[in-house]
């Protein structure tokens, strides 16, 4: 598409120059309009591939808001996962959870334990340490 764009143009360039020679209002119109239509086909391309683009690159999310917290438990017996999923979860969606407040100070040092045994990504430790601090602060 963005080619029939391209001829497009060339095509309005050629009305263009005739009507410049001719002196045609005529000609010189059908240039403008030969142009806008290769811009709207253009504009309509751009944004179709992008969403195009987008859909192949959307990956599968945990929606943080409908995974349940797990009971505190986990932190007297310090065998499982902080939260229910974690080892499934990405940093990213670790760090969103944090940032979300949903842990308590017990559940964040829970977290940090566990991260530490397991993963041990700076990303999340740094998150969740910055929580567990603001939490203390409360």
């Amino acid at each position: 598409m963005i080619f029939t764009s391209l001829g497009l143009l060339l095509v309005a360039l050629g009305f263009l120059i005739g009507g410049i020679a001719k002196s045609s209002v005529a000609l010189l119109m059908v240039s403008l309009f030969v142009t806008l239509f290769a811009g709207v086909t253009l504009v309509l391309v751009a944004t179709a591939a992008r969403r195009i683009v987008a859909a192949q690159q959307q990956t599968p999310t945990i929606d943080l808001r409908s995974e349940p917290v797990a009971p505190l438990e986990s932190a007297t017996n310090g065998a499982g996962a902080p939260v229910v999923g974690y080892d499934e979860m990405t940093a990213e969606q670790v760090v969103r959870l944090v940032r979300s407040g949903a842990l308590s100070g017990d559940q964040l040092d829970v977290l940090v334990e566990y991260e530490e045994r397991h993963q041990s990504r700076k990303t999340v430790l740094d998150r969740a340490n910055r929580g567990r601090r603001a939490t203390a602060g409360r």
